[in-house]
């Protein structure tokens, strides 16, 4: 049997609705675990493993952005029912907002999207295509933005099993387009990211509107393009927000 997609990170309340989290390149649903203590206990929260890690560590890793959508999004139409609400951070933003669409497409209620270190849809692809570096300069340029962490880069073994899946995700984020300019998601949309992101600036940041609803909001704070690992309680603060801001909206549909 193949594994699902998407882990039980909490389960919540009968009428809480869902909460949908998408890591990063090379991130797995367990990156989500320390954002649990400080997010409203009232949804359920569930996180996405691609293929080729986690509870899918067997499957080969895939370089398609529409299939991963499509997976993730047939699986979550087929597990979730009631109000749900899509997080994703940096790759997990695009393929956030590809999966908030088919679910919106297929009259699901679409609560509020957050899109996390990630230049909106309409930007894409962004350079530099990193998927095509060598092991040696593609761990350089993680290394320069920050995006593993010291003790990981020290476990050449631990490097050596992430990279294939690291570089898929890569290509995939690479090859995302996001085609028909009239997709618009009509639920609330909020952007958050790190004032010193060096792949991800504040305009990039802020072209989200483009593809928002009636409601709009951008927040930016201290750091780089994992801006969250030092101040988790504060942005969970804001996704708590959001969350809320986006079920208000939906009663008042």
């Amino acid at each position: 049997m193949t594994a699902s997609s998407w882990n039980v990170l909490r389960e919540g309340g009968a009428s809480g609705g869902t909460v949908l989290m998408l890591p990063f390149a090379g991130g797995g649903a367990n990156s989500f675990y320390p954002w649990l203590p400080y997010l409203p206990t009232a949804p359920t929260v569930l996180a996405a493993d691609y293929p080729g890690r986690g509870t899918r560590i067997g499957q080969p890793p895939s370089t398609s952005p529409a299939h991963l959508a499509d997976t993730l999004a047939g699986e979550a139409l087929d597990r979730v029912s009631g109000p749900v609400a899509v997080l994703g951070h940096s790759l997990g933003a695009l393929l956030g907002f590809e999966v908030a669409w088919r679910l919106q497409e297929a009259g699901r209620d679409l609560t509020v999207f957050v899109a996390s270190a990630s230049a909106a849809p309409q930007l894409q692809p962004v350079p530099p295509a990193l998927h095509e570096l060598d092991d040696e300069q593609l761990l350089g340029e993680l290394n320069a933005r920050g995006d593993l962490p010291a003790e990981i880069l020290a476990e050449p073994q631990l490097v050596a099993l992430l990279l294939p899946a690291l570089r898929a995700d890569l290509a995939a984020g690479h090859a995302y387009r996001y085609g028909a300019a009239d997709r618009r998601l009509r639920c609330p949309v909020t952007a958050l990211g790190g004032s010193a992101d060096p792949a991800v600036p504040v305009p990039a940041l802020r072209a989200w509107q483009a593809v928002a609803g009636d409601t709009f909001r951008i927040q930016v704070f201290t750091g780089g393009h994992f801006y969250f690992r030092n101040q988790l309680p504060d942005v969970a603060t804001a996704v708590t927000a959001a969350l809320g801001a986006g079920i208000a909206g939906l009663r008042t549909i």
